[in-house]
């Protein structure tokens, strides 16, 4: 009796002058609807914790978004940066990136902290997924220099790099494949080369050169950047290992790969948990707090999922054992 819930304290501490209610934008453009998820996912998580954070604004360029009121406001909170090329852009319009940025080469999250900062996010999403299930691989013993992940890239894209980074981050090595000459005439191969040590697959459908490449390593992860419609099949031989198949793609929850890898009984990522892993990072790196991990997953789900599937247990991934739970985190209150 007499206590003060975590709202009340929020709300007096609001009426008190002692917390600013900031301003967050949204830059570029998104396929599918996925800013305005984002958007949501992240005021209803500010609400859930009695912030009153709000998206106020969505530019289509970076020179808009800079010269902005918003932009230069005092109240300027951060924003979620979507189109590719803005993305790029940004890294010489903040004041500092941070070392996530600076090594994948694009911005995805804007935040402020004394000055703008220009982070990436997109390989965290995938990082987080990715590894929650490699932790519970009882056959994830031994030397990582024998582990891969095979990297279905879309001409060196910013998903590639940030793709490709989380792959290291994971201690896997990189195979990357595109299935046009498109990657080789962009510089893509080689830089994936030169800055992740890749190894490049030509031809996904030749077994010669895929045992060639893999040699007698293990195949734990399969991420695709690319869009639905321009998958690549994957040989059956790929998925024997049974694979972790994961689509960075937002709105990649159904696509040909992972019903293909579901089939084959292995344990699939949905577009849909990258993009809110993504959005906890982003919480966490504005807020400086733990996020209402449930209360974004629920938005994202609700807005996705539902959307595609209406019948979907929520709380089951149908892939694999279909006993896994999507987004599983321990010891968190929300």
């Amino acid at each position: 009796p007499g206590q003060l819930s975590a709202q009340d304290i929020m709300e007096r501490r609001l009426s008190d002058g002692l917390l600013r209610k900031l301003k967050f934008v949204s830059l570029g453009d998104a396929e599918g609807g996925v800013m305005a998820t984002v958007e949501h996912m992240h005021e209803a998580a500010w609400a859930a914790c009695g912030i009153p954070h709000k998206f106020v604004h969505r530019y289509s360029n970076v020179d808009e978004m800079c010269n902005s009121e918003v932009f230069s406001s005092e109240d300027f909170g951060g924003g979620s940066v979507y189109d590719a090329t803005c993305q790029r852009l940004l890294m010489d319009k903040v004041h500092v990136l941070t070392k996530e940025a600076k090594a994948i080469g694009y911005v995805d999250t804007l935040s402020q902290q004394s000055g703008v900062v220009g982070d990436n996010t997109d390989w965290k999403g995938l990082y987080v997924s990715i590894k929650r299930l490699l932790d519970t691989d009882t056959d994830d013993e031994g030397n990582h220099d024998n582990k891969f992940a095979l990297l279905l890239g879309s001409s060196g894209t910013n998903s590639d790099r940030a793709a490709a980074y989380a792959i290291k981050q994971l201690g896997l090595n990189v195979i990357y494949y595109h299935d046009t000459d498109v990657s080789c005439e962009n510089g893509a191969h080689e830089n994936m080369k030169e800055k992740y040590a890749a190894v490049i697959l030509k031809d996904l459908t030749s077994p010669s050169e895929w045992n060639d490449k893999l040699g007698n390593g293990k195949l734990k992860v399969i991420i695709s950047t690319l869009s639905s419609q321009s998958e690549p099949q994957i040989q059956p031989q790929l998925l024997k290992q049974k694979p972790i198949v994961c689509e960075m793609t937002e709105t990649a929850n159904y696509s040909p790969l992972l019903l293909q890898a579901e089939s084959s009984g292995c344990d699939v990522i949905r577009g849909t948990e990258v993009m809110w892993e993504k959005g906890v990072a982003q919480f966490e790196t504005w807020m400086g707090r733990s996020a209402p991990y449930k209360v974004m997953k629920t938005v994202v789900l609700d807005e996705c999922l539902h959307k595609e599937q209406n019948d979907l247990d929520l709380e089951e991934n149908v892939g694999g054992s279909g006993k896994r739970i999507l987004g599983q985190r321990t010891g968190n209150k929300f």
